[in-house]
């Protein structure tokens, strides 16, 4: 019963010390005039919080806005890669869509030549 007693003290006078200090603590800040700022600053957390959501909603809906045309144009990409290795390879044939080399004249061996120097020429 002793050992509870000496407890409850204990506890009063530590509940006791931390009130006194909590009081000279408010004290000090009203004496410096802090006391308004903290509570502007406590007011102002909400609007804060507000802000930061209506951002990150903002930048999430342009992200799904980015991926949403990026999987559309995958297939538009695909066409065209198809179509143009198709040409590439017409023209170092020398036939397909750009017709025979000669009809191409001095150039035709030319224009082979240099996309076949290209990196990845020629390979779909």
């Amino acid at each position: 019963m002793a050992e509870y007693t000496a407890d409850v003290a204990s506890h009063d006078e530590v509940l006791s010390r931390i009130g006194h200090m909590t009081r000279a603590l408010h004290e000090s800040l009203r004496g410096l005039g802090l006391d308004k700022l903290i509570e502007k600053a406590a007011s102002d957390i909400p609007d804060a919080r507000g802000r930061l959501d209506y951002v990150a909603r903002l930048s999430e809906d342009a992200a799904k806005r980015v991926l949403d045309a990026t999987d559309a144009a995958n297939p538009l990409q695909d066409g065209i890669d198809s179509s143009a290795g198709g040409g590439a390879r017409g023209v170092q044939a020398g036939d397909g869509a750009f017709g025979q080399r000669a009809q191409f004249g001095r150039h035709g061996g030319r224009l082979a030549r240099g996309q076949q120097r290209l990196p990845g020429a020629g390979q779909v």
